[in-house]
């Protein structure tokens, strides 16, 4: 059986979180695919390196992957946590806008977020 595909977000700031810390990239990547791997999904990853968080406006990854959403390539998103993909409030609105219209479900860390369910929001 195949497994399903799943967009998997990751993203660092500055060269100090691109190293050995929590927040690095390999840190990222190997806590969504453990994630993946329990639940028989393979994980797609879109990466921004030395990019802010402040704004989704400046990052080609999240971008190219909003847009993969928007064509109903991906039925789930997966972060470590929330502002790996945004500390934005109207940027996080467009995501939820864009993740609403397709059906798509923010996994963060394991945690399912389903915008169609109202109780289901930040």
């Amino acid at each position: 059986m195949n497994k399903e595909n799943v967009a998997c977000y990751v993203r660092v700031s500055s060269s100090l979180q691109a190293g050995k810390d929590k927040y690095s990239i390999p840190e990222q990547k190997d806590s969504l695919k453990r994630i993946c791997e329990s639940r028989n999904l393979n994980p797609i990853f879109f990466e921004d390196i030395g990019v802010s968080g402040d704004t989704i406006r400046k990052r080609p990854q999240v971008k190219k992957m909003l847009k993969a959403c928007s064509n109903g390539t991906f039925k789930e998103v997966h972060v470590t946590s929330q502002d790996r993909l945004t500390r934005n409030l109207g940027d996080l609105q467009y995501i939820k806008d864009i993740f609403i219209e397709n059906n798509v479900k923010l996994v963060i860390s394991g945690d399912i977020q389903d915008f169609s369910n109202e109780d289901d929001d930040f």
